[in-house]
C-alpha cells in the first residue's frame, strides 16, 4: 500500500507538473492620431492574470517602437547585416520612438528597468509578487514619434502602419520569459487576451482594423464607401496625393476577444470593398474587406475572392476561423510583401492579379498560423511560416492546378522550360536545390534571426511547405488533414511546441515519426534516393533503391509501361541503406522515384532507370537554347550563340556550350569554342568542375581543369629585296594556350550568417607561347615558334569579411616557377559611409621574391600594370603596342597604380597603398596610390580623379598629379581603365548567388 501510494503521488506530481497553462492579458487603450506631427498619443490599461504556478516578481514588457530610435538597435544592425542601409543612415526626422511612459500597478509606481542592450525591452520590477492565480492592472500613457516605414510600423506622407506600437507583456510560459528586440527578420511571440482600442484620427481617414468595428456611424460609412468602389470600372493610378486632413475628428472603437496582438492601418486615400464568405463548418458567414489607393487598385478590385478562398479553404483543411472579419489592406511595407495581424493583413507592392491573390491568402492563412495557434514564431518559425507555405502551395494546386513557372513569374512562358514546370511547389524545389547545392542550407528548426536571408525564405518558408507536402504524401491526405484538424482544434487560443504537434500526428496516424521531426526538421541532412537496380523475376520486377540519406526516410517508386502510362506506385516505408520493391507487372519498361516531386531531395538524376537499354541509367539528351530548369529524366546540352572580341584575334563569333544554369551541381562543365576573324584562328576557353558538399570543417570541395586559347600579340613582318623594297607584307602573330588544374576548398563558419568567406586554393597553371606568320607564302617554313612551357604551382588563402559598413578581404599567395618563389599579401579595407551604398577602400600590398634567378622582365613586381604572366585577367588588348583604346585597359595588380610608370619592376620586393573614395553627390570619385618603385630606392605617386561607370567593372581614371616618372606621357596617353570583363561571366555570377 505505501508503495502504491508513493507511486500515485509520484503519477499526480507529474502531471501537475506537466499541465499546460498561459497567461492573460487583456487590453484598454484609448489613442489619437496627430498626421501633422505623425505621433500617437495614448493611454493604456492592462489586466494581467498570472495563471503560471509561479509567483512573479517582475514583468518584462515590450517597447518596440523603440526599435527605430537609432541605428544602433537590434533591428538597425540586423537590416544592415541583411544589405539594408535606410535605417543606418535615417535622419532624426525619419526615426522613431515611445515615450512618456508612466507605469503603475494597481495605481502605484513601479521601478522600470530598461534592457542594458536594447531600449525596445525593460521590466516592470513588482512592488509586491504577483501570486499564482492573482491578476493585476498596469497603466501608462505613452507617446510614439512613428518613423518612415523601414519595416512594418511606420508612415508614408499620411498613410499609416500602425503595428507593434504599444507596451507588451513578453509571453511567460514554462520555459520563463520571453523577452525580444523588435526584429524585421523573424516575428512574434504573445499573449492571448482581449483588446478594446478607441482610435480618434480626422473624419476622413479609412481605417482597417483588428477585431469588431462597434461604431454604427463609422460600420455604415464604410459599408456606402465599399458601394460605390463596386461601380468604378477604372482608377487613375496617378492620382495619388493625399486630401486635405478633415478639421472634425471622429473616434472609432474596436473589440476582439482571443487574440494576442492588434493593429491598425489608416489612408484618407482607400476604396473600400466588402463581401462574405460561408465557412465550410459551421457554416457560420465571416465578412471580408478589402481597402486600397488607386495604385494597384487595378489588381485590388478583383480581391474579394481572394479573401473569401482563402478564408475557406484554411477553414476546410484546418479548421473554421474563430473571428467575425477578415480585412486586407494595401499599404507600405518594408518586412517582405505581406504582413499578418489577427483578422488583417497589409500588402505591399504587387504587379500581377496572381501575385496578389497569393500575398493575400498567404497572409490571411497566418490566422491560423501564428494566429489562432500561438507559437513561437522567432524560435520556430516553420510553424508558422513553413506550415502556412504548405497550405499556400495546395490552395494554389487546387485552383490553378496548370499554371507554370513562367506563368507566376510573369516570364514569357517558353524561356529556361518554364511553361513546362507547374507553378506550385517547384518554386520553393528551386529555392531549396539552389542554396543547398552549395551547402549553405540550414536545418528547418533554426531560430529566426539565426538564418541567412536566402534561407529564410528558402528553407523556413519554401522547404518547410515541401517536407510537409511529403508528410501529407507519405501519411496520406485524408489521415494528414485529421492530424491538421486535430491539432487545430486542441491548441487553437493556446502557445504550441513542435513536440506537441508530433505527439498529435503519431497519435492520429498511429506512426513514428522522428525521421521528419528530429531528422528532417532539425537537421540540414540533404534526402538522396537512388535505383541500384531492377532485376526480372518470374512475375515482374524487382527494384532495388538506395537510401543515400544520413537517416531512415520514405520513398515513393513509379513503373510506366512503354506508352508511358503508370502501372503501379510504390510506397517504401521509412528505410536506411537498401530497400527493395516488387512489381508484379511483366510489362515494365521504365521504373522512377518520386516522378512528382514530392520529395525534397538534392538531387534526381539517379531517379530513373530505363529497360531495355545498354546503359540503363543513362537519361535520354535534351539540347535546348540558352538554358532550363533542371530535369532528372534528362541529360540536359545548353547552347547559346556568343561574340568575342579583342585587339587581335578580332570579333570572335562562336557558340558556348554547356550543361547547367541553376541550381548548380556536382559536374558541371562548358566549352567556348570561338573563331578569330583577325587572327584567322579557333580559339577559346573551357572548364569542368566536381563539387563535394563534406560534412567537415569545409563547406565545399571543388575539383576543376581548364584551359584558354587566345591571341596574345601582332605585328607585321616586310618581305623585301636586296635594294630595300618591299615585295609583300604578313602578319606574325603570336598566341598563348593556358591549362590549369585547380583544388578549392571553402571553410565553413561557425555560424551561417558569419559574414566570414575563407578559401584555400591549390592550382597548377601551364602556359604555351608560340607564334607564326599568318597567311605566309608557301615557300617560307611556315611551322610555329613555341617556346618551352612555362609551369606555375600557387597557393593562397583568401580571407574575406562581407559585413556591410567595413567589408575587408585579405589574399596570401605563395608561387612556384622554375626560377622563381615569390609570395604576396593583399589587405583591403572598404567603408560606406551614406544611403547611397557608395563605397570606398584602402588596400595595402607587400611583395617578396625568396628568389629569382631569371631576367624575365615578366618576373618582377611593378607599381602598375603587372605583366599578367598567369593569364588571369581577360584584356582587350594584352600586347599593349597598338596605342588605341583598347591598349589603355590596366591590370590592377600587385601596386595597384592606375597610370602607366616607367619605374623599372622590382626583382625583390615591393610596398604599395592605394585609396579610393567616391564623392558623395557627383558621380565621381578620387583617388591616390603611393608606393616603393623599382628596388625600393624612391616613393612614386598619383593623385587623380575616376569615374565608376560600373564599379569595379569598368572605371575609367583622369589623373591630376603625379610623380615624375608617371609624367613622361602627353595627358590623353595617361587616362587609364580597367575593365574586368571575368566578373561579368555569367558562370561566376551563378556561383554567387549564395553567397
Amino acid at each position: 500500500m505505501r508503495l502504491l501510494l508513493l507511486l500515485l503521488l509520484s503519477t499526480t506530481a507529474a502531471t501537475a507538473q506537466t499541465t499546460y497553462w498561459q497567461q492573460e492579458v487583456n487590453y484598454t487603450i484609448d489613442v489619437l492620431l496627430n498626421d501633422e506631427s505623425h505621433q500617437l498619443y495614448a493611454t493604456e490599461s492592462i489586466e494581467y492574470t498570472n495563471n503560471s504556478p509561479q509567483s512573479l516578481t517582475e514583468i518584462w514588457f515590450h517597447l518596440w517602437p523603440n526599435a527605430y530610435k537609432n541605428n544602433q538597435t537590434a533591428v538597425a544592425k540586423q537590416l544592415l547585416e541583411n544589405g539594408e542601409y535606410k535605417l543606418q543612415f535615417a535622419t532624426d526626422t525619419a526615426l522613431g520612438y515611445i515615450a512618456g511612459l508612466e507605469f503603475k500597478v494597481n495605481g502605484q509606481a513601479v521601478t522600470v528597468q530598461y534592457d542594458e542592450a536594447y531600449a525596445d525591452m525593460c521590466r516592470l520590477v513588482l512592488n509586491e509578487p504577483l501570486l499564482s492565480g492573482q491578476t493585476i492592472t498596469i497603466t501608462t500613457p505613452f507617446v510614439v514619434k512613428l518613423p518612415n516605414s523601414f519595416s512594418r510600423l511606420g508612415h508614408v506622407g499620411q498613410s499609416y502602419q500602425i503595428t507593434q506600437w504599444y507596451p507588451k507583456p513578453a509571453v511567460y510560459d514554462k520555459d520563463g520569459w520571453h523577452p525580444i528586440s523588435y526584429l524585421d527578420q523573424g516575428e512574434f511571440y504573445s499573449e492571448f487576451g482581449s483588446f478594446d482600442v478607441t482610435i480618434t484620427l480626422p473624419e476622413n481617414y479609412v481605417v482597417g482594423a483588428t477585431g469588431d468595428l462597434q461604431t454604427k456611424e463609422e460600420l455604415a460609412w464604410l459599408t456606402k464607401l465599399a458601394d460605390s468602389t463596386a461601380k468604378i470600372i477604372e482608377y487613375d493610378k496617378s492620382d495619388m496625393g493625399f486630401p486635405p486632413s478633415s478639421k472634425k475628428e471622429k473616434k472609432i472603437r474596436y473589440i476582439q476577444n482571443n487574440v494576442h496582438d492588434f493593429a491598425w492601418f489608416a489612408d484618407k486615400r482607400y476604396h473600400v470593398l466588402k463581401g462574405e464568405v460561408e465557412l465550410p463548418n459551421s457554416k457560420r458567414t465571416v465578412t471580408t474587406w478589402a481597402m486600397f489607393t488607386n495604385g494597384y487598385a487595378k489588381y485590388w478590385k478583383n480581391s474579394l475572392p481572394y479573401l473569401n478562398d482563402a478564408t475557406y479553404y484554411y477553414s476546410l483543411w484546418n479548421g473554421d476561423y474563430l473571428y467575425n472579419q477578415v480585412t486586407a489592406v494595401d499599404g507600405a511595407l518594408s518586412a517582405g510583401g505581406g504582413m499578418e495581424y489577427p483578422n488583417i493583413t497589409v500588402i505591399g507592392k504587387v504587379g500581377s492579379n496572381i501575385t496578389l491573390e497569393t500575398v493575400i491568402m498567404h497572409e490571411v492563412g497566418h490566422n491560423w498560423f501564428y494566429g489562432m495557434l500561438g507559437n513561437n514564431e522567432r524560435a520556430h518559425g516553420w510553424m508558422d511560416e513553413g506550415i502556412n507555405t504548405y497550405n499556400e502551395q495546395r490552395y494554389l494546386q487546387t485552383k490553378y492546378p496548370n499554371t507554370t513557372l513562367g506563368e507566376s513569374f510573369g516570364l514569357p512562358i517558353k524561356a529556361f522550360g518554364l511553361d513546362k514546370v507547374k507553378a506550385a511547389y517547384n518554386q520553393n524545389v528551386l529555392l531549396y536545390q539552389l542554396v543547398a547545392r552549395d551547402n549553405a542550407d540550414q536545418a528547418i528548426e533554426t531560430p529566426s534571426a539565426a538564418f541567412t536571408p536566402l534561407n529564410y525564405g528558402a528553407i523556413m518558408y519554401g522547404k518547410t511547405g515541401l517536407v510537409f507536402r511529403y508528410l501529407a504524401t507519405y501519411l496520406g491526405q485524408d489521415v494528414f488533414d485529421k492530424c491538421m484538424q486535430t491539432y487545430f482544434a486542441e491548441w487553437k487560443l493556446k502557445h504550441p511546441q513542435p513536440e506537441d504537434m508530433q505527439l498529435i500526428f503519431e497519435r492520429i496516424s498511429g506512426k513514428n515519426l522522428d525521421w521528419f521531426f528530429n531528422d528532417l526538421l532539425k537537421t540540414s541532412n540533404k534526402v538522396d534516393f537512388k535505383l541500384s537496380r531492377a532485376r526480372k523475376e518470374k512475375e515482374g520486377l524487382s527494384v532495388t533503391l538506395k537510401n543515400k540519406t544520413a537517416f531512415a526516410a520514405p520513398a515513393f517508386v513509379t513503373a510506366y509501361d512503354k506508352r508511358d502510362s503508370i502501372l503501379a506506385t510504390q510506397q517504401v516505408a521509412p528505410f536506411s541503406g537498401k530497400s527493395t520493391v516488387n512489381f508484379t507487372q511483366t510489362d515494365i519498361k521504365r521504373v522512377v522515384i518520386d516522378p512528382d516531386g514530392i520529395i525534397p531531395e538534392i538531387a534526381t538524376k539517379n531517379n530513373t532507370l530505363q529497360r531495355g537499354r545498354l546503359f540503363p541509367k543513362i537519361e535520354p539528351l535534351s539540347i535546348s537554347l540558352l538554358g532550363a530548369l533542371e530535369r532528372g529524366d534528362k541529360r540536359q546540352l545548353f547552347i547559346l550563340p556568343i561574340v568575342g572580341y579583342n585587339y587581335n584575334d578580332g570579333a570572335m563569333p562562336g557558340i558556348a556550350l554547356y550543361n547547367h544554369l541553376l541550381p548548380s551541381k556536382k559536374l558541371e562543365w562548358e566549352l567556348l569554342p570561338m573563331y578569330g576573324v583577325k587572327s584567322k584562328q579557333l580559339n577559346g576557353t573551357g572548364e569542368i568542375r566536381y563539387k563535394w558538399l563534406p560534412n567537415s570543417v569545409f563547406k565545399t570541395i571543388e575539383l576543376s581543369g581548364g584551359f584558354a586559347k587566345f591571341s596574345e600579340f601582332r605585328t607585321s613582318v616586310l618581305l623585301t629585296d636586296v635594294a630595300g623594297n618591299t615585295i609583300d607584307k604578313y602578319s606574325f602573330i603570336s598566341q598563348f594556350e593556358k591549362y590549369q588544374a585547380q583544388l578549392s576548398l571553402q571553410l565553413r563558419n561557425k555560424t551561417a550568417r558569419s559574414p566570414l568567406k575563407q578559401h584555400i586554393v591549390l592550382r597548377h597553371i601551364q602556359v604555351v607561347n608560340s607564334g607564326f606568320l599568318n597567311d605566309d607564302p608557301f615557300w617560307l617554313d611556315n611551322s610555329a615558334i613555341t617556346q618551352k612551357p612555362d609551369n606555375y604551382n600557387e597557393l593562397s588563402y583568401t580571407i574575406k569579411n562581407q559585413r556591410r559598413l567595413y567589408p575587408l578581404e585579405a589574399k596570401i599567395d605563395l608561387q612556384q616557377h622554375r626560377d622563381f618563389l615569390r609570395t604576396t599579401a593583399h589587405f583591403t579595407q572598404h567603408f560606406s559611409y551614406n544611403k547611397n551604398k557608395k563605397k570606398g577602400s584602402i588596400q595595402f600590398f607587400a611583395g617578396k621574391y625568396l628568389y629569382n634567378n631569371s631576367s624575365d622582365a615578366r618576373y618582377r613586381f611593378y607599381l602598375s600594370d603587372n605583366s599578367d604572366y598567369l593569364y588571369d585577367h581577360a584584356l582587350l588588348d594584352r600586347s599593349k603596342i597598338s596605342g588605341k583604346f583598347q591598349s589603355k585597359q590596366l591590370v590592377n595588380d600587385d601596386g595597384g597604380f592606375k597610370g602607366f610608370t616607367t619605374t623599372p619592376g622590382s626583382a625583390t620586393y615591393m610596398v604599395a597603398i592605394n585609396q579610393k573614395i567616391p564623392l558623395p553627390v557627383l558621380p565621381l570619385g578620387v583617388y591616390g596610390s603611393q608606393g616603393f618603385g623599382g628596388n625600393g630606392r624612391y616613393l612614386t605617386y598619383e593623385f587623380g580623379v575616376y569615374l565608376p561607370v560600373a564599379s569595379d567593372i569598368f572605371e575609367i581614371y583622369f589623373p591630376l598629379n603625379v610623380s615624375s616618372d608617371l609624367s613622361g606621357l602627353k595627358y590623353g596617353e595617361r587616362i587609364r581603365y580597367i575593365f574586368h570583363i571575368e566578373k561579368l561571366n555569367p558562370f561566376d555570377l551563378f556561383k554567387k548567388i549564395t553567397e
